[in-house]
């Protein structure tokens, strides 16, 4: 199947023949698409960007501190929806927000060279690198990724009641769709030589 064919198959049934064209346009046009956030939604759903995340970081031998961040919500939107009630605590699970600048800086900090840098930049910025989700300029303002390999959970209690919570973006259709099919790609996808041979009975 070609790559249209596989974008194409996770666009939702329900969509207009003139929805699923400007749907095959943004995406093969990502390089120069310039937003994918939504005007409206601002609520506690997947794909939602919030300051107010907590996240551990180590700071010496056995040693922890509590740093805030920015996010943008993984857990599916029902599972966080505080409308539902429930009987025991949910947690919400947010990839930290970094800014390009911050990601090359951090690079640069491991030794790699400003040519490299230019290079995983670009790859980032076409969406090739799996555990980072890129992100244009818009309402976050500067460029920004979403690390997938930096996942954090906090109670969602906590996230609620947290007085530096604040909105930052959602993604639009768009936006959603491609945040989808990176998770995928990056959680989902089959290892490369690995075969998971069934336990038959003897």
């Amino acid at each position: 199947m070609t790559t249209e064919g596989i974008l194409s198959s996770w666009f939702p049934d329900y969509l207009s023949v003139e929805a699923n064209e400007a749907f095959q346009k943004a995406f093969g046009r990502f390089d120069s698409l310039r937003s994918i956030f939504s005007s409206s939604q601002i609520g506690n759903v997947q794909g939602a960007a919030f300051t107010g995340f907590v996240v551990l970081r180590k700071k010496g031998a056995g040693q922890c501190e509590e740093k805030e961040v920015s996010g943008i919500i993984l857990s599916n939107s029902c599972d966080i929806d505080d409308r539902n009630r429930r009987d025991y605590p949910i947690n919400v699970t947010f990839a930290p927000l970094l800014s390009l600048d911050a990601l090359g800086a951090l690079w640069r900090s491991a030794g790699v060279n400003e040519e490299q840098i230019s290079s995983k930049l670009n790859m980032v910025k076409r969406q090739t690198v799996s555990h980072l989700f890129y992100l244009p300029n818009g309402p976050h303002s500067k460029e920004a990724v979403a690390d997938f390999s930096m996942l954090g959970v906090m109670r969602m209690d906590d996230f609620m009641n947290k007085s530096t919570k604040k909105h930052i973006f959602t993604l639009d259709q768009i936006g959603y769709y491609f945040l989808l099919i990176k998770l995928s790609i990056h959680f989902l996808r089959l290892t490369d030589g690995v075969q998971r041979e069934p336990q038959l009975a003897s």
